[in-house]
């Protein structure tokens, strides 16, 4: 693998190199045309040579020729760019695959919007001339329009470079869920704390929210939420001519209709217990359905293959396509979760007091997502976030909860870190196997480039699961301070590494395959004789024999991947199907048991 990182690295160094002193255009044409008229071709020369054969089935696969790489890089220099004319090298992977990923990407939880116009709203005079103003509010549209293009390309980088810490944080936050309804369901809160397990169904549902949203100048949303619920357990209500007043609630009164009254609360409680969760997103709404459409666009890929088997711009960008699966996976993850990123529901029920303090001047240009005191975290902190709500209860105190609620070491790794492994390993190395399998067959500049993706974020997970999900408390002492102090900067510095190491490897190897860097001289020659190029050779021919069986590869790997996402959305839309009926469940017994102790 060393090996490996290591040769890709110098194929990068040496395709910058020559994409900045080229000054021809590489072709698989142009070098055999060049080749045939100064008889350069090496090894078993057929008798009849052919240049440039298009794909078609009534005739025979051309014979392969081959040059060695020192006339390639002598005479074919240069980048084959991709040409408007042939929209299948550089329009397919950005209609059929890229768009569709970032459709999914407006679904991922997310806190800040990162390149607004809110300012300029403010900052820009209006003229008092109608045509002006008119010009200026246009010019002001296209900026916004400009500007929310940029805001998706960076949350979608984002999402490339951080997709397995993602994953690791709504699997964990997943499991909590699951940890924290059957620890409701065994009933560890004990029948007569009503605050208590009102509070851990709200930490269900409202758990993505940040606990200090301006500095502790606001209320805690796990407090309001929980008071918001309970408001009517502690008041009755009476109705005079002066309108409703609200009154104490005597809890000494056993009988009378203030008793009687008391006996709904439980139902009252409930019943807004599940206007909550409902309001929710859907797995459905949110992911399953646009997978539907996405599975299209492989599909059609797929077919083009079929109708087509030479074709190795359409295999490689079903090769790309499939690891920008990855964003659909991240989808997939946050959208089986039982919290919803929009925190609106939570907000009308508590009705926070809104601050009127002062704002830093960050948030005219990095606005909030979501206005309002109650702000969602990111994608990346939703495990973290949720154990802080846990540990804040009143219930954390409980011996037993908290037993049941703790996730063990080997849970951690077989319910969070295993399942984010096969989801962050398995669509590079289809799309690998793909470019694997694209002629010349072997390790190259393309397959390798998945393969150190996928290395990267393997690594990045680990990192992020020991820096943050089990990071210790801060020691107190100048040497244990410094000491951690120290650790915690140099696992940041490798985290932020990583990241953009990651973004590299996935966005900027994409957007080289868009504009052909990956077609020159050195990329046509396997990773093996990348140390030895004197020895190295490059088949300049077209429509082999070769290319055509190896659309065989690319169709079955195009279906393994098709099939693994639709299996992934259908396993996501069971999983939050099967929380939300347990909380469903775990809300009628809750009723049931306060009525009968309170009948």
């Amino acid at each position: 693998m060393r090996q490996f990182i290591s040769a890709w690295a110098l194929v990068l160094v040496l395709s910058h190199f020559q994409l900045a002193r080229a000054v021809a255009k590489y072709s698989d044409d142009v070098c055999c045309e060049r080749a045939q008229a100064a008889s350069q071709f090496v090894g078993d020369i057929p008798e009849t040579i052919i240049c440039g054969q298009a794909y078609n089935a009534s005739i025979d696969p051309a014979p392969n020729l081959y040059v060695s790489y020192k006339f390639c890089a002598s005479e074919c220099s240069g980048f084959g760019l991709s040409e408007g004319r042939k929209p299948d090298q550089w329009a397919a992977p950005i209609v059929q695959f890229l768009l569709p990923s970032v459709i999914f990407s407006m679904s991922i939880p997310r806190r800040l919007i990162f390149c607004s116009t809110d300012f300029l709203q403010d900052t820009v005079p209006r003229p008092n001339n109608v045509v002006a103003r008119k010009i200026v509010s246009l010019l002001l549209i296209l900026i916004s329009l400009m500007f929310v293009v940029i805001d998706t390309i960076i949350w979608v980088i984002l999402i490339m470079g951080t997709a397995g810490i993602m994953m690791v944080a709504g699997l964990h936050e997943a499991l909590l869920d699951y940890k924290i309804l059957k620890a409701l369901a065994r009933g560890r809160t004990g029948p007569q704390q009503l605050r208590a397990t009102v509070e851990l169904l709200v930490t269900v549902v409202s758990g993505n929210l940040r606990l200090n949203g301006n500095g502790g100048r606001s209320p805690k949303p796990n407090e309001a939420i929980t008071d918001a619920l309970m408001a009517d357990a502690n008041v009755r209500v009476e109705t005079d001519d002066d309108g409703r007043n609200f009154i104490p609630f005597d809890r000494s009164e056993s009988s009378g209709p203030l008793m009687e009254a008391s006996q709904q609360l439980p139902n009252m409680i409930s019943e807004r217990l599940k206007r909550l969760m409902s309001a929710q997103s859907a797995f459905g709404a949110i992911v399953g359905a646009p997978v539907v459409f996405y599975l299209g666009a492989f599909v059609y890929t797929i077919l083009e293959l079929m109708n087509k088997p030479s074709n190795q711009d359409a295999a490689i960008s079903l090769a790309f396509g499939v690891e920008w699966m990855i964003i659909v996976h991240v989808a997939i993850v946050s959208g089986c979760l039982l919290a919803s990123n929009n925190p609106s529901p939570a907000a009308m029920l508590a009705r926070p007091p809104l601050f009127q303090g002062p704002q830093p001047w960050w948030r005219r240009i990095f606005p909030p997502v979501h206005d309002g005191e109650f702000q969602p975290v990111f994608m990346w902190r939703r495990g973290i976030n949720k154990q802080e709500w846990l540990r804040e209860s009143e219930v954390w105190s409980n011996t037993g909860f908290r037993e049941d609620a703790r996730i063990k070491w080997w849970e951690h790794g077989v319910y969070v870190v295993f399942p984010t492994l096969i989801l962050i390993s398995l669509p590079p190395a289809a799309g690998a196997f793909v470019a694997l399998k694209t002629p010349p067959e072997g390790w190259g500049c393309r397959s390798l480039s998945f393969v150190v993706y996928a290395a990267f974020q393997v690594i990045l997970v680990p990192i992020y699961y020991v820096a943050q999900v089990k990071r210790p408390a801060t020691p107190t002492g100048r040497m244990s301070w410094l000491v951690h102090s120290t650790i915690g900067w140099f696992f940041m510095a490798v985290f932020y590494l990583v990241v953009g190491l990651s973004i590299f490897t996935s966005v900027g190897t994409t957007l080289m395959q868009i504009i052909g860097v990956y077609r020159n001289c050195f990329c046509y020659v396997n990773a093996n004789m990348w140390l030895t190029l004197d020895e190295a050779t490059v088949n300049v021919a077209s429509d082999t024999e070769l290319q055509r069986q190896s659309s065989r590869n690319w169709i079955i790997m195009g279906g393994v991947a098709t099939g693994f996402m639709g299996l992934c959305s259908f396993w996501g839309w069971q999983i939050q199907m099967s929380m939300r009926r347990r909380y469903g469940d775990i809300i009628r017994r809750y009723i049931q048991s306060r009525s009968q102790i309170q009948g």
